[in-house]
């Protein structure tokens, strides 16, 4: 699973046309320290290229988006920290991003 994101807090990140591979336990870590501000955002990419986001909205509300090109009618959610945290250790367990992921 590739990873990327962005953290306005301390000014780094990971740009999407560029992410990185990393384990789930690497990217539970980013992901906590996502929380401190809002617009902060993390993506996940599979081996099929299919993208999930997170984007932090505040109050413990994150955007989920999964972006469907080439029409964009993306798949969106809400979700809290912990809901999210629960998605993406579904995801690295399946190994793959899928629509239903949002629905279930």
């Amino acid at each position: 699973m590739k990873l990327f994101y962005q953290n306005y807090t301390t000014d780094t990140g990971v740009e999407g046309n560029t992410p990185i591979e990393l384990d789930l336990h690497q990217v539970l870590e980013i992901f906590e320290n996502l929380q401190l501000e809002e617009d902060n955002f993390l993506g996940l990419i599979d081996e099929k290229e299919k993208c999930i986001q997170f984007v932090n909205e505040g109050d413990n509300t994150w955007l989920v988006d999964i972006p469907n090109p080439p029409t964009f009618e993306n798949l969106q959610a809400y979700a809290t920290y912990d809901e999210c945290v629960s998605l993406i250790k579904k995801i690295y367990k399946e190994n793959k991003i899928t629509d239903e992921i949002l629905q279930g």
